[in-house]
C-alpha cells in the first residue's frame, strides 16, 4: 500500500503529490487527465490530453500530456480519469512560441509519459455547491 510521502517539486516550479516508500525513490504522481477531441484539416479525428499541475506559488500550470506509443493513452471515452505515473516514467518539457494574433511569446508545457496505470476513480465535484 502506498502512503503519501511529500509534494515533489519539478525544476519548472510545478508541484505534484507523491506516494512511495521513501522520498528518495518510488515516487508516483497522480494526475487528472482530460481528453479534447480535435479534427485535422483533412477531417481526421484525434485527441489531445490535458492536465493541470500546481506550482509552488499556488498558480496552476496547464500541460499537454503525450503518451509514448509503447504504453498507449487512456481511452478518451473514459476521460476525465486519474492516472498514476512513476517519476522516472515522465518528463516535462517546454517550448516557446509566438501567438499569431497578439505577437506575444508564451511557453507551451508538455508532459511526456512512457508508463502509467489507472488511479482512483474520477469524481466531479464542480457542481456540489449548487442546487
Amino acid at each position: 500500500m502506498l502512503t503519501t510521502v511529500s509534494r515533489f517539486r519539478l525544476k519548472t516550479g510545478a508541484t505534484i503529490n507523491c506516494w512511495g516508500i521513501s522520498p528518495e525513490r518510488n515516487f508516483i504522481m497522480e494526475l487528472a487527465i482530460f481528453a479534447k477531441k480535435r479534427t485535422t484539416k483533412e477531417g481526421k479525428t484525434f485527441y489531445n490530453y490535458l492536465s493541470t499541475m500546481t506550482k509552488k506559488n499556488g498558480t496552476d500550470l496547464t500541460v499537454s500530456v503525450k503518451f509514448r506509443d509503447d504504453c498507449g493513452a487512456p481511452n478518451p471515452a473514459n476521460c476525465p480519469v486519474y492516472i498514476k505515473v512513476e517519476k522516472e516514467n515522465a518528463n516535462l518539457s517546454s517550448k516557446d512560441y509566438t501567438r499569431e494574433d497578439t505577437g506575444e511569446t508564451v511557453k507551451s508545457w508538455t508532459l511526456w509519459v512512457s508508463a502509467w496505470e489507472l488511479g482512483a476513480p474520477f469524481i466531479d465535484h464542480s457542481l456540489d455547491d449548487f442546487e
